[in-house]
């Protein structure tokens, strides 16, 4: 039998678990004294008991804290920072905005992990490790693991990738990229070649092909295990090309650990480090004068 929780409910309770959670904690919940962001946070907690039950809920309750004490400095960082290019200006697309929460829906991935928020970064994330590889675009997928609301892929697409596939675990969020993909291609029969899917990484099919992974530190290590297992997998049954562009790469301990790929190439963009991957022997995705 499935349960429901009101308002009410999730209020009485976090009220009567306040030892088990304990007394600083509480303390920062009431630092949130403006009370739509109380709002947001107990509709946010309500979403995850929801989900996962009560419990999970609970364990929560710190993250969820640490996220609204840091999420207005933090959404206005984003969109500054993935805003700059004037991409939404030029395309009269939406990909800037930072979506929060209920926003996008909480989402968890089949390891578990709560993917919460997302952002954008500027084209340049993207064009520039691209512009670095001399490669013959039609034989390679572009794939974005975590596309948000499609700005990659978009951008992505000014190269002749035979195919640009977006995955997102949000709905909502897989929603606003087909939106923002039908303005960018009005006109265009560009269309055909993107792909949007709620998918979560850890289970989508590996392409049978030459592929460009674009990472924008969509999850946690434990996930990113298992997305590089499957591509490895994929990479020992089928030899060829492939590469992952990892933005904000806070687990890049797991491609280093990788018998199957070696870094090719360290770039400095914006308030992050950018590294790319590439399958081994990785001579095809270095610079021309590295070689």
């Amino acid at each position: 039998m499935s349960e429901s929780y009101s308002d009410a409910t999730v209020k009485i309770d976090v009220v009567t678990q306040r030892q088990r959670i304990g007394g600083n904690l509480f303390t920062k919940i009431s630092s949130m004294n403006r009370s739509a962001e109380l709002f947001d946070f107990l509709a946010d907690f309500r979403m995850v008991v929801r989900a996962k039950g009560p419990v999970w809920g609970l364990k929560m309750v710190p993250r969820l804290v640490s996220y609204y004490r840091t999420r207005d400095a933090k959404r206005a960082d984003n969109e500054k920072f993935g805003s700059q290019d004037g991409f939404d200006r030029t395309h009269g697309t939406d990909t800037s905005r930072f979506m929060w929460g209920a926003e996008r829906g909480v989402c968890f991935d089949s390891d578990g992990e709560l993917a919460f928020a997302t952002g954008t970064t500027p084209a340049g994330t993207v064009e520039v490790p691209l512009s670095l590889l001399d490669i013959d675009w039609h034989e390679f997928v572009f794939v974005d693991i975590g596309c948000g609301m499609g700005k990659p892929l978009m951008v992505a697409s000014r190269f002749p990738f035979k195919k640009l596939v977006g995955l997102d675990l949000s709905a909502k969020l897989i929603d606003a990229a087909r939106k923002n993909v039908a303005i960018f291609t009005q006109g265009t029969d560009d269309a055909k070649r993107f792909e949007l899917h709620v998918q979560d990484a850890a289970t989508f099919e590996i392409p049978n092909a030459p592929t460009i992974y674009y990472l924008y530190n969509p999850f946690g290590e434990r996930t990113l295990k298992r997305v590089v297992r499957n591509i490895e997998d994929s990479l020992r049954a089928n030899p060829r090309k492939l590469a992952v562009i990892y933005y904000n790469a806070t687990c890049r301990s797991v491609f280093q650990n990788s018998p199957l790929f070696e870094l090719v190439r360290t770039i400095a963009q914006g308030p992050h480090l950018q590294v790319v991957y590439a399958s081994k022997p990785s001579e095809w995705a270095r610079p021309k004068k590295a070689r």
